[in-house]
């Protein structure tokens, strides 16, 4: 009677496990399905029109995202804990543990990246209060874009005699 009553609670036990693990599978799909990868030119666009970005900065921004993410929404490196298309890191950053810009790190790995821009800021404003520049807070400008200063506009291709 006992042997069978073990016998029945492990394979209950699995059904959970295989359910849970199901589950789990399911959501990861949902979150890959609502992810994108912007153009440079499309992030560009949005950035232009968020709230609170400095407009002479969208070189850098689409500069340092080309390197932290390649535009990805998606993107999560699960050694250094950074989420999303700005790679915000999770110890600080998003929740949990990191509280600050109090997002779910999940939430910055999706195409909506209205939380992603206000928490990249708040990235921004609070290293550039400790070292006069958040742009340092990312890896991928200290190595890439540093050199990037002001808003760089394209030159335009015009012909002798052209007017525009």
């Amino acid at each position: 009677m006992q042997k069978r009553l073990h016998q029945t609670t492990k394979v209950c036990l699995q059904i959970k496990f295989f359910f849970l693990l199901g589950l789990c599978c399911c959501c990861r799909l949902l979150v890959e399905v609502r992810s994108k990868v912007f153009s440079p030119e499309e992030f560009g666009e949005v950035m232009r029109n968020a709230s609170g970005v400095n407009a002479s900065h969208i070189e850098i921004w689409k500069c340092l995202v080309k390197w932290e993410s390649s535009f990805d929404t998606a993107a999560h490196n699960t050694k250094s804990g950074d989420h999303g298309i700005f790679q915000i890191n999770e110890k600080w950053w998003c929740s949990p543990p990191g509280k600050y810009c109090q997002v779910a790190c999940v939430s910055l790995r999706d195409d909506d990246i209205t939380d992603d821009i206000e928490c990249a800021l708040s990235v921004y404003d609070e290293h550039e209060r400790i070292s006069g520049n958040g742009f340092r807070a990312w890896h991928g400008y200290t190595k890439h874009c540093i050199n990037i200063t002001t808003a760089e506009e394209p030159e335009l291709d015009l012909k002798e005699n052209e007017t525009i």
